[in-house]
């Protein structure tokens, strides 16, 4: 399992035993824990322990398998678990916070897609009209066209209706009459020029 940020904390597990009693037939019995090697368990058979490179005994899972049955006898065979670790935990929903992420960790390809397609959008006879969401992110890209006949007329609104500064270092050109509505107003920076033809 993969996730964001640091590894999850490890978990270890605490000793403990499993008993059987042997009936001189069953050569298999199921352990209360999932064993990944033979290392990882004592296996001890009428006191005697067993030798866990042998092929006395085989674990698979939760199953531990003897090569021959063990005698019948009432609480005659005892595993013993080694602690250790047993896994990775996963950081559970909403734990992982912007420290514990890497600069630059989260790739393009960890990113949902916003549903604009890519492209580029806007030339030399429409514009792009951009929608951003409150967390900045781009929702959607139209075009309009530029209002200009082969680029030999352009239109201006007559109005302004919220308040305008110029760039600075640009001047401004504009036709009027120009209408300056309540509320806003135009700002021309010191040395620079707004020319109203």
């Amino acid at each position: 399992m993969a996730w964001i940020g640091a590894s999850g904390a490890l978990t270890n597990q605490a000793s403990a035993s499993d008993v059987f009693n042997g009936n001189g037939s069953n050569t298999q019995f199921t352990l209360s824990r999932t064993v990944y090697n033979t290392r990882d368990i004592e296996v001890v058979v009428n006191n005697v322990q067993q030798n866990p490179f042998d092929g006395s005994y085989s674990v698979s899972g939760q199953t531990l398998t003897f090569s021959g049955a063990p005698t019948a006898g009432a609480n005659n065979i005892y595993v013993n678990y080694s602690a250790g670790v047993i896994g990775i935990l996963a950081p559970t929903d909403n734990s992982v916070t912007a420290n514990s992420i890497i600069a630059n960790a989260v790739t393009t390809a960890k990113l949902s897609d916003s549903g604009v397609t890519a492209g580029t959008y806007g030339n030399t006879t429409v514009i792009p009209v951009i929608t951003v969401d409150a967390k900045g992110r781009t929702t959607s890209v139209t075009t309009a066209p530029v209002n200009q006949a082969n680029g030999a007329i352009h239109e201006f609104s007559p109005t302004v209706t919220a308040p305008y500064t110029l760039t600075t270092g640009k001047n401004g050109l504009t036709v009027g009459p120009l209408v300056i509505a309540n509320g806003a107003s135009v700002t021309v920076p010191p040395g620079q020029r707004l020319v109203i033809l």
